[in-house]
């Protein structure tokens, strides 16, 4: 090829299913790499499930605590690791945690004291953490959801 050569590029998007990328990882020994925020949900996926009002979490002790502790980091280390059901288990406590959040946010948002005189009592601590929480999970579904973690995942 000389200088004085045309130079044709063609441009082509192939679409691969999860299954055919991990073959052809497998195949050719492409290294797969986490993307830096995946790291940052696997240690901090937590943080949605307990956010609570205060008042809830004075109540809760340290046994309480330890449970979903040793879960998210079973499942950060799932993440981390590349593992399939990690993400799967993440989507899914994530989307109860939405689930969850707006099926108490609903009826304990405002509460009717009393009906004859109309007096109602705003929860100002329950509806900031519910929707903070919400907010939170929801950017964590929209995350592990994208194609470069379910290529990474194996």
């Amino acid at each position: 090829m000389t200088l004085s050569e045309p130079i044709i590029i063609i441009r082509t998007t192939v679409v691969l299913l999860p299954q055919s990328w991990h073959q052809y990882n497998k195949e050719f020994g492409v290294k797969k790499s986490l993307p830096w925020w995946l790291v940052f949900i696997a240690i901090f996926q937590i943080i949605p499930i307990m956010i609570f009002p205060l008042d809830t979490l004075r109540n809760i002790t340290l046994g309480v605590w330890a449970i979903p502790a040793a879960l998210f980091a079973l499942l950060g280390w799932g993440l981390l690791s590349g593992r399939l059901w990690a993400r799967t288990s993440t989507t899914f406590i994530q989307g109860f945690s939405v689930i969850g959040r707006l099926l108490s946010l609903l009826p304990g948002a405002v509460t009717v004291l009393s009906r004859n005189e109309g007096t109602t009592v705003v929860n100002a601590p329950l509806i900031v953490s519910s929707l903070l929480s919400i907010a939170l999970s929801t950017a964590i579904l929209v995350s592990v959801d994208r194609p470069e973690v379910t290529a990474t995942l194996k």
